[in-house]
């Protein structure tokens, strides 16, 4: 999260906690109010996620519709879009005529531009009845009422009932989308149950023919590496050049590299912008310089995000494709070190070489 937080913070102090005195005035000692007040100081010291609770837990203890617009911006400073909109979407229901026509206005702005960032996600579970879990998080049981919020991105959906296998999937939310996920829960008898064996490789207990024996049979070493499914060693056509898993490799790298230098300076430079915004909003000469500034540090903290996605997507490229490069058969003839897999019929295993 970035500095320029304090331009909402400013606005946030000078416009709702004034509304403190008004909201738990009939009696200052009460746990509401004492909570009101533990959230305030936290957020003048930058406590966001602890102003969050406080603010929750004075709702909680009393009620006042005036405190959810106090969690709703706390979110929003938090990144957390989803409580976000729940929260401003109750208190414009629970505040009604009471509110301002200047506050609704206000409300109904920041809620457009918090639903553009998420999504919405319809589970259709069979059977009813499982605990639904996302991103480790119970929901509720099968059928829930009505479609999940989620923030756009990436999640794990886990589905889990009584006799049945456990679903464990990722889903991607688009900003904006309303998606429909189908699962059917597997009975966990038929996932336990022992497969079939191929009749290829049936064995008789009669033992075999004798005359299905080959009239010449394969030596000990052709057997063994008919049976491998990686040889050890590269195959000789393979020793005229290098693989084609280390070429995609030093792409990957190379494409890596070149990500996360751009992503690095972008989200640097949106970061300076940013920061000068915040400078700028903290010392407006009117209204619609501060509008100004604003509406540059959003951009700004939106190009910022963006240039540390690509940064960090650049990073993960080049990772991968190190990986591809470190672990691709080398010609024998230069070969210094290798790490590869080798499989055959009953066993399994990694070998490393390294000469010097």
């Amino acid at each position: 999260m970035l500095k320029g937080t304090r331009i909402l913070g400013a606005l946030f102090t000078a416009v709702v906690f004034c509304r403190a005195v008004t909201v738990f005035a009939d009696d200052a000692k009460t746990d509401a109010a004492r909570h009101f007040e533990a959230g305030v100081s936290a957020f003048e010291h930058r406590r966001y996620a602890e102003a969050g609770e406080q603010f929750e837990a004075a709702y909680r203890a009393a009620p006042a519709y005036a405190v959810l617009f106090n969690i709703g911006q706390v979110n929003v400073i938090l990144g957390r879009s989803v409580q976000a909109v729940a929260a401003f979407e109750k208190y414009l229901a629970e505040g009604g005529s009471a509110i301002p026509a200047g506050r609704r206005a206000q409300v109904e702005q920041e809620l457009e531009r918090q639903r553009a960032r998420i999504g919405s996600l319809a589970l259709e579970v069979e059977p009813e009845g499982a605990q639904l879990r996302i991103d480790g998080r119970v929901i509720g049981q099968s059928p829930t009422p009505e479609p999940v919020r989620l923030a756009s991105g990436r999640h794990v959906i886990e589905t889990s009932l009584a006799g049945y296998v456990t679903d464990v999937r990722e889903v991607e939310i688009a900003p904006g989308s309303a998606a429909t996920l189908a699962i059917g829960l597997a009975p966990a008898a038929a996932a336990q149950s022992p497969a079939p064996v191929p009749p290829s490789t049936a064995i008789s207990e009669a033992g075999p023919a004798t005359d299905a024996r080959p009239a010449i049979a394969a030596s000990p070493a052709a057997q063994t590496e008919s049976a491998r499914t990686a040889p050890l060693e590269p195959d000789a056509a393979r020793e005229s050049g290098p693989s084609a898993q280390r070429i995609a490799g030093y792409s990957l790298m190379g494409f890596g590299l070149a990500s996360a230098i751009v992503g690095g300076v972008v989200a640097g430079a949106a970061a300076g912008q940013a920061h000068d915004a915040e400078d700028r909003a903290s010392h407006p000469r009117d209204p619609a310089e501060w509008e100004s500034a604003s509406s540059d540090f959003e951009s700004a903290k939106d190009r910022n995000q963006t240039g540390w996605i690509v940064a960090g997507a650049g990073a993960a490229a080049l990772a991968g494709g190190l990986v591809l490069v470190l672990t691709a058969r080398t010609p024998e003839h230069d070969r210094k070190q290798g790490l590869g897999l080798w499989l055959d019929d009953s066993t399994a295993g990694v070998w490393v070489q390294r000469r010097w």
